[in-house]
């Protein structure tokens, strides 16, 4: 029970991005939201009793966090990640403004989300976030004009140029990970289908050895080639030196009927990939469509022509 409370709130490798921004983003909600609370209520700065409406941005905020991890994001778009962000600075601007405005301890908020989108958003989306928690940062000196003339005023225009430095390095940490993550995604990937054509080459080889009978051997190469090139239908036509034509000898995914159908020369895929001596992969070309009626009916779009030698011809 507790891996399956772990698993749905915390990010799980190899997890889809939307739902790991969301699982982080509503973390991020609940830890702010608990320091806050804890800060305003447990160790008060003066005598004064907290205003109602922080304790409502509490409540707004964690409910916030809820919807994070429990809505399905997978099934939303990603621009919804940019109303949400602008939302948390708007929500982070309010809480400065009724706890002290200028003079509010609590502007390190938005360091936090400039962490967040510095992970995930690109690097102009994490630049336009920076400006905003910049302008927020500085906007309650603009209605408080004893505090815009102060060393209060200075220091915090310093402090709220270290969002850029601080944003483009976490991003570009980011990326370099993110970007060595899809390499080894790809490695592994080609890895194991490497392993996959090998596993099937095997079981060719095993099966080529115990089959005598020519026709079911021709099916059998027929059926592991297009389960290994991922084709809907194939044919296997061999050259018959009597008649000057190839013949229709194995078929898979066709009708049976087709066996005995013969190709000249030159003629569609099959007599280019002749004359070429080499593979052929076509998409949509009318000229090289299968004169036969069953298969051009199929309305392929892309065709393989591979050719077979033996003793050089």
């Amino acid at each position: 029970m507790k891996q399956l409370a772990a698993g749905w709130i915390l990010p799980q490798p190899g997890e889809e991005k939307r739902v790991t921004m969301a699982k982080s983003a509503g973390l991020l909600y609940f830890f702010s939201t608990a320091v806050v609370w804890t800060t305003i209520h447990l160790l008060p700065q003066s005598d004064q009793s907290v205003p109602l409406v922080l304790d409502l941005i509490c409540l707004v905020s964690a409910v916030t966090g809820c919807f994070f991890l429990i809505l399905d994001w997978r099934h939303l778009s990603i621009r919804a990640f940019y109303f949400t962000t602008g939302l948390t600075l708007f929500y982070i601007a309010g809480f400065v403004f009724f706890s002290g405005g200028a003079a509010s301890p609590y502007s390190f908020l938005y360091f936090l989300v400039i962490f967040w989108s510095s992970f995930f958003l690109s690097r102009k989306e994490n630049l336009t976030v920076m400006i905003g928690a910049f302008l927020f940062t500085l906007l309650p000196f603009s209605y408080d004009p004893a505090a815009f003339s102060s060393n209060t005023m200075t220091l915090e225009g310093i402090y709220s140029f270290f969002y850029f430095p601080i944003g483009w390095i976490i991003n570009f940490l980011s990326n370099q990970r993110e970007e060595a993550y899809q390499k080894e995604k790809a490695t592994s990937l080609e890895r194991a289908r490497f392993a996959s054509q090998l596993e099937t080459l095997q079981q060719i080889s095993n099966r080529l050895t115990a089959e005598s009978e020519i026709d079911r051997l021709l099916q059998l190469i027929l059926f592991e080639g297009l389960r290994l090139l991922d084709f809907e239908v194939a044919g296997l036509l061999l050259w018959r030196q009597g008649e000057e034509a190839f013949v229709l000898r194995a078929v898979a995914n066709l009708p049976p009927s087709l066996i005995g159908q013969k190709f000249r020369r030159g003629e569609g895929l099959v007599g280019r990939v002749a004359e070429e001596k080499t593979i052929l992969l076509v998409h949509d070309d009318p000229s090289l469509r299968s004169p036969i009626a069953e298969i051009a009916a199929l309305q392929l779009k892309t065709y393989i022509g591979i050719p077979i030698f033996w003793k050089g011809r």
